[in-house]
């Protein structure tokens, strides 16, 4: 017997039009949520009311409430609309006496009893009209007796183990538009794949999905390979397969001998035969790592449902709330109050909402950590954890995780929380990390469970493979663990790649009052063994961010350190025009005299003077490096001790000033060349005159 009570209001309805519909064989209309005027469901004929149903689901209420709210409204509607015939349809179950009471309230209207359908009637209804109930997968999810029967006779264990939990999920599920989608291509395809990240809810999906056809008699079979797939189909039976997070829970490596074959070869088997269907289930970016590494798989067009964030509207997430509250082992009174409307709305509908406020807060062991022994301190501590995550993540973090999985979620944060290269890259750096704060080794293995491990609880992997946290309050949470243990020292040891290291310099150092971090950084950004890896571009401009400290950093080792880089084979290959441009990268930053940056672009005009003096041609980039040094740094260079580069100018002076008047002639007054050549002449003013 079902009690509706799953059912809103609305669905309560629909329910009772189709029931009536095979009842009496003809169509009823419904209408959209609204005030209804006192008609639920209509019959009509030409205009004409034939047949009015009004429809009142209170499942969770009384006779009481019931009659006085038809005796106070529905009476007045009923007068105005008068219907050739009136059913009143409701939810609770009614003695005779309650059915002649309401039969004398609308004497006249109601022809007898026969037209009060209670729950005892909708029951009778679906008895005689078995298949309307499958299109309501609120009631066929709640029909534990099937459930029992299903277990009972169930003589394979894994699926009898599988139905068990689908049973638990059944009772939480909210239906999405992935569902009905789902629905259609399994029923034409006989297969399909789900996909989505962690935590969206693909397995529920297809557990759901499984018990649609399981109640229409299909055999369910749980396996974990093919050849068990190969080895319980039988011709001439309904059977459906299920085949959860089928390609394994980490990035695919190889596929044994053949299994990317035998695995479509089934799926071939499944789509021909009428009587079979096959759920699979797997991670976004897994199967696509999968078509990459297997022909057959990347040429096969694989029917797949992607669920995604956006399937949840706020309705569903209210819902699934509500849901997981109702089927908590919470004391009743904790779910009343955390299930009030404003508490629903003020939670499931917060910005900082995750499935994991709920998860956190129906656990009793969290609650008596936070000494929670009331209704009212439950529902505060939902909120509290709502405006300060901060406190959601430490527990996990310190008593879930172990330290692999915390050098992975460390690693993460100094990629500024977002990692879209190769995983390899990313393995070296966990283990980098896990080393240096742990002083653990990384196995492959390690790592790879720590990935799945992560993936939906506090990681988000997508299908191209980009990792991102699962929330932004995740970020939060590693800035004040870093803050509070002084930990930037340990990232900056273990940073091993440009991108962690370029994000501390610009997102985490205070160069005002952090001195020492900043002589590690410039340390690890001058080794050789870093920087002769780097891109062209990174490389330039790891020179600019080094030589652009010197207003910044008071360090004994600045000058050592920075000379290293600058006299490295890579930088004297750097063409003129990557100096000028290096030139003009750095103007806003002061420039000491006999600074080791100062003599490293002086003895770049060396070579040129050198040209200068037997009198050859300089190029237009040669006669602007000398033009921006002088310009830049004339004043610095008045006032250091490099008597040596004086004399060069001043004895050189001619002419330079005599090509610079030709480039600033000759040339578009914008170019580089012309405002460096033309802001020459005008310092020649304070040129050393002897």
């Amino acid at each position: 017997m079902y009690d509706f009570k799953e059912l809103d209001n609305k669905e309560f309805e629909l329910i009772t039009r189709d029931l009536l519909q095979e009842e009496f064989g003809v169509n009823f209309q419904t209408f959209a949520k609204g005030k209804d005027q006192g008609i639920d469901c209509l019959h009509s004929i030409d205009n004409n009311y034939e047949i009015v149903v009004q429809c009142k689901h209170y499942a969770n209420s009384n006779f009481s409430v019931l009659f006085n709210k038809l005796k106070k409204e529905e009476l007045k509607k009923l007068k105005r609309i008068n219907p050739k015939r009136y059913i009143l349809v409701t939810s609770l179950d009614l003695t005779l006496s309650n059915k002649q009471k309401i039969l004398d309230l609308f004497e006249g209207f109601i022809k007898d009893t026969s037209d009060i359908l209670d729950y005892n009637s909708l029951n009778n209804l679906l008895n005689n009209y078995p298949q309307v109930k499958k299109n309501y997968l609120k009631l066929w999810t709640k029909d534990s007796d099937y459930l029992d029967y299903l277990l009972n006779r169930q003589t394979h264990n894994k699926s009898k183990n599988k139905l068990k939990n689908i049973r638990k999920c059944l009772n939480i599920f909210v239906q999405t538009p992935s569902f009905i989608e789902a629905c259609k291509k399994l029923a034409e395809r006989n297969y399909i794949i789900i996909t989505g990240s962690q935590g969206l809810g693909k397995t529920t999906l297809a557990n759901v999905l499984s018990w649609k056809y399981i109640n229409d008699d299909y055999e369910f079979i749980a396996i974990s390979d093919i050849d068990e797939g190969w080895n319980l189909l039988e011709e001439n039976r309904k059977q459906i397969f299920y085949y959860d997070d089928f390609l394994g829970s980490t990035q695919l490596e190889t596929f044994r001998r053949n299994e990317d074959n035998n695995l479509i070869d089934f799926i071939e088997a499944i789509k021909n035969d009428i009587n079979k269907k096959f759920i699979l289930t797997s991670r976004d970016y897994i199967l696509k790592d999968a078509e990459s590494k297997s022909e057959k798989f990347y040429r096969t067009n694989f029917v797949t449902q992607r669920i995604q964030e956006k399937d949840f509207s706020l309705n569903i997430k209210k819902e699934i709330y509500i849901n997981h509250i109702t089927e908590s082992r919470l004391p009743d009174d904790f779910k009343k109050e955390l299930l009030k409307e404003k508490n629903v709305k003020s939670i499931a509908l917060h910005k900082n909402y995750t499935p994991r406020i709920i998860e956190y807060i129906t656990n009793i062991d969290n609650l008596k950590a936070h000494g929670v022994e009331c209704a009212n301190c439950c529902k505060q501590l939902s909120k509290f954890l709502l405006y300060n995550p901060i406190e959601l993540w430490k527990h996990p973090f310190y008593e879930v995780l172990d330290n692999t999985k915390r050098a992975f979620l460390y690693t993460l944060y100094t990629f500024n929380g977002k990692y879209e290269y190769d995983f390899i890259t990313l393995e070296k750096a966990v283990k980098s990390a896990l080393f240096v704060m742990f002083g653990e080794n990384l196995s492959g293995t390690t790592f790879n469970n720590a990935l799945h491990f992560l993936d939906g609880f506090f990681i988000n992997i997508d299908e191209n493979y980009c990792i991102t946290f699962k929330s932004p309050s995740i970020i939060d949470f590693l800035d004040f663990e870093c803050n509070k243990n002084n930990l930037w020292e340990t990232l900056i040891d273990f940073s091993m790649f440009y991108e962690q290291l370029d994000w501390l310099y610009y997102e985490r150092i205070d160069y005002e009052n952090e001195n020492e971090l900043l002589e590690k950084l410039v340390i690890k950004f001058t080794n050789p063994e870093f920087f002769t890896k780097l891109s062209n571009e990174d490389f330039e401009d790891n020179i600019g961010k080094m030589i652009s400290l010197i207003d910044s950093i008071k360090s004994n080792v600045y000058d050592k350190y920075l000379f290293r880089l600058l006299t490295h084979e890579r930088v004297r290959m750097l063409s003129t025009y990557e100096i000028l441009e290096l030139i003009e990268y750095l103007e806003p930053f002061n420039m000491p005299q006999n600074s080791v940056v100062l003599e490293f672009f002086i003895n770049y005009c060396y070579p040129i003077f050198n040209k200068l003096e037997v009198k050859e041609n300089i190029t237009l980039e040669e006669c602007e490096l000398i033009c921006a040094i002088i310009v830049r740094y004339i004043e610095q260079i008045n006032s250091s001790a490099n008597i040596q580069i004086k004399q060069k100018i001043f004895i050189y002076m001619d002419n330079l000033i005599r090509i610079a008047k030709e480039y600033v002639n000759n040339d578009n007054p914008n170019d580089l060349q012309s405002i460096y050549a033309g802001n020459l002449l005008d310092y020649i003013a304070i040129l050393p005159s002897d």
